[in-house]
């Protein structure tokens, strides 16, 4: 008899399981929208990626510039989807990574991020922990994002928040 071990990325089973125990983790509010994962990486050194997000609520463009090999500034627009599409806000995005998980499967960093609207006062603040491991020697790769946001005028409060929770692990 062959014992299978469930504990093993290789197997459909374990994909399984760890997507489904991680999304119960998650709480939804009402109000939410589509999550936006970050890995635990950053844009090459001297180098431009644009990244965009589209929402039923909001919607970003967003070029993530690698400043340095750890360093990644990313200015951006946000749109609202949900009326018009017109641009509503603007911000400033910092992260930083520590690790490679290509090299060695795994990598974490910190983000943060003040939103402005258009007269230069601050909305809101965010900032995350973005992790990335990557486990059965690199057959199955999880991103996980948590993190804490602030809206004004309630800065007194700050919600925490599972920003997004991702797991590849091709099945076949």
């Amino acid at each position: 008899m062959k014992k299978i071990n469930i504990l093993s990325s290789k197997t459909p089973l374990t994909a399984c399981l760890v997507s489904i125990f991680l999304l119960a983790l998650h709480i939804k509010n009402g109000y939410a929208q589509q999550m936006i994962v970050d890995d635990a990486a950053i844009t090459t050194h001297r180098s431009i990626q644009v990244e965009t997000w589209y929402g039923t609520q909001e919607s970003w463009f967003q070029p993530a510039i690698g400043a340095t090999s750890w360093l990644e500034i990313g200015p951006g627009i946000i749109f609202d989807s949900s009326d018009g599409f017109e641009a509503s806000n603007w911000l400033v995005e910092f992260k930083a990574v520590w690790g490679d998980h290509e090299e060695n499967g795994f990598s974490w960093g910190i983000v943060a991020a003040p939103v402005y609207d258009f007269d230069g006062n601050l909305e809101e603040f965010f900032s995350y922990l973005p992790v990335t491991a990557e486990f059965g020697d690199g057959f199955s790769v999880l991103h996980l994002n948590l993190g804490v946001e602030g809206i004004r005028p309630i800065w007194s409060m700050l919600l925490p928040r599972v920003f997004g929770v991702i797991l590849y692990s091709p099945i076949g």
